[in-house]
């Protein structure tokens, strides 16, 4: 997170705090649930994987 200050902004001053958040930025493998279900052969396996990396931004303006 970084901060800028905007002093135009208004008589006081108001801040722009910009946020960058990267999640799993290792980028390991998360695997989904495993298969629940006792008659298939896949039983007690995981056979996907959730989205390995996400990267989320924010600009905000604080009075």
């Amino acid at each position: 997170m970084k901060v800028f200050p905007i002093p135009w902004a208004t008589s006081e001053g108001a801040d722009l705090p910009i946020r960058l958040e990267a999640l799993n930025a290792l980028n390991r493998v998360n695997l989904a649930p495993a298969i629940h279900n006792l008659t298939s052969a896949l039983f007690g396996r995981s056979t996907q994987s959730i989205h390995p990396l996400k990267i989320t931004a924010g600009i905000r303006v604080e009075f």
